[in-house]
């Protein structure tokens, strides 16, 4: 009989990057649990780009239902972060900062990711980046300084995209 870690394994081996309805389904039948959560977090690193982005959209997904991780898998997703080579996985994980509940030192580490996908050349992942660092200001006050750098950037940004967010955020 096949686990739910066999199922994510071979729709990610398949995921074309862009349609969801695959691991939709994983979400539905409830496969994203604990275990497979630390599963993806520990193999992010060895994915292709696709099996990258669609781990990090299950991340995602399973944080925006109310999953949350234990001290070792956010550990080791915070360290998955940085290994990212898509800047669609880094705007998957950028979108999840403000569901993970981060120390002090773990928010610092995180500002510092943020701010250097903050001047990506991919738009939406700056306009992300620049929305997770003011989320996490907002809960680790050490780090508005960076917050209101990147904001300020960001205001400028020749990107519609980006000043549209800031906009959509009440961050004019």
């Amino acid at each position: 009989m096949a686990t739910s870690i066999d199922n994510i394994e071979r729709a990610l081996a398949v995921y074309n990057g862009r349609e969801t309805a695959t691991l939709e389904a994983l979400l539905g039948e409830g496969a994203v649990d604990g275990m497979a959560v630390q599963h993806l977090v520990n193999r992010i690193p060895s994915y292709d780009a696709n099996a990258e982005i669609g781990a990090t959209w299950l991340l995602l997904e399973a944080l925006k239902s109310g999953s949350r991780f234990n001290a070792p898998t956010q550990a080791a997703c915070l360290d998955a972060m940085t290994q990212l080579k898509r800047w669609e996985s880094k705007l998957h994980m950028a979108r999840a900062v403000e569901f993970l509940a981060l120390s002090d030192a773990q928010a610092e580490s995180v500002s510092e990711t943020l701010r250097s996908w903050a001047s990506d050349s991919a738009a939406f992942l700056r306009a992300w980046s620049v929305t997770a660092l003011v989320q996490l200001a907002k809960r680790h006050p050490a780090l508005e300084t960076a917050a209101d750098a990147a904001l300020a950037r960001a205001k400028n940004d020749p990107a519609a995209s980006v000043r549209a967010r800031l906009r959509r955020l009440g961050l004019k």
